[in-house]
């Protein structure tokens, strides 16, 4: 990850704001409906082969996808490795971390201490963009270590008709001088990383069809 990535989501004003920044506005919250959509979807798909008893969620975050797994009945570990993060985390969930369903922990995605095949799911949204190739796989090969069998992870999706929609994107966020961070991911790039990993699709959903380059993959160990 950018080092400067780090660095942002590791300060506190950063971190008291993100919440409000991204999710309070109409546009956020209908967002973010449309991706809890589309996650809940292929946990539901995921469940069917076998009980979602413990899931990690990794980056966690202030907790947006951990309240919506623990709000499913799901124990989950959250990972981060920004502490101010983490206590955002902490203030919105703490009735979860007193009744034992929800632990917190810091940690790095790249080197994870936890065992083999340790989690039943795999839950990293909005987290893979931040990356170049190498450390999509190195990641990806880590998740793929500790899940049992289950990944859902999302992608910023970039395609000749995406591509459009993209440049469109970054041409407003360089008009208005806020920063480009994301990596956007082409079918090819997508299909190496899954190979390389030794996984396989098993669904996807696009969360705005032809509106968002926001892609959402179901992804199993064979």
């Amino acid at each position: 990850m950018n080092p400067s990535v780090v660095d942002r989501y590791k300060n506190q004003k950063v971190a008291e704001s993100y919440d409000s920044q991204r999710f309070e506005s109409f546009i956020g919250r209908y967002a973010n409906s449309l991706e809890i959509k589309e996650i809940r979807r292929l946990i539901a798909i995921a469940g069917r082969s076998e009980p979602l008893n413990l899931i990690l969620d990794l980056p966690c975050g202030t907790g947006r996808i951990t309240e919506f797994l623990l709000n499913a009945g799901i124990k989950v570990v959250g990972v981060d490795i920004a502490e101010e993060m983490l206590e955002q985390a902490r203030n919105k969930l703490g009735k979860y971390l007193k009744n034992g369903q929800l632990v917190l922990e810091l940690g790095d995605a790249r080197s994870l201490k936890y065992e083999d095949n340790c989690f039943d799911c795999v839950t990293s949204v909005r987290f893979f963009h931040h990356f170049d190739y190498q450390d999509k796989l190195d990641i990806l090969k880590e998740l793929s270590r500790i899940t049992k069998r289950h990944i859902i992870l999302n992608f910023a999706y970039t395609s000749p008709l995406y591509a459009v929609l993209n440049g469109t994107k970054n041409l407003i966020k360089r008009i208005k001088g806020e920063p480009i961070q994301k990596k956007f991911s082409a079918e090819q790039e997508i299909q190496s990383l899954i190979k390389n990993c030794g996984l396989r699709e098993k669904k996807r959903r696009f969360t705005f069809p032809l509106l968002s380059a926001n892609v959402v993959l179901l992804l199993e160990k064979p």
